[in-house]
């Protein structure tokens, strides 16, 4: 998966193992109007991992979006930018 659009930003590129690529503009503007949330299948094991690169994370929790519950963490990139990274919890 990857994208190229009209703006001027430079990208960074992110490659996992599950060979998942994706080019992302880096953040030219406010950083705490970004983010991103990303629902994966194992939240864990994505924790595990990007705790293990020493990244700015928050410890996982139950939180609820649109009625949904997740359990989530955050990740605050080098340039300000969060992601939200779930798993959907059963009801």
């Amino acid at each position: 998966m990857s994208s190229q659009s009209a703006t001027s930003h430079t990208s960074t590129r992110c490659w996992r193992a599950i060979k998942f690529k994706s080019d992302w503009p880096e953040n030219g503007g406010d950083p705490s109007q970004e983010g991103c949330f990303f629902e994966v299948d194992d939240v864990a094991a994505a924790f595990a991992e990007i705790k293990g690169a020493q990244a700015n994370v928050s410890e996982p929790g139950i939180l609820k979006v649109n009625g949904k519950s997740f359990m989530a963490f955050f990740v605050v990139a080098p340039d300000g930018l969060c992601y939200m990274i779930a798993q959907p919890q059963p009801e």
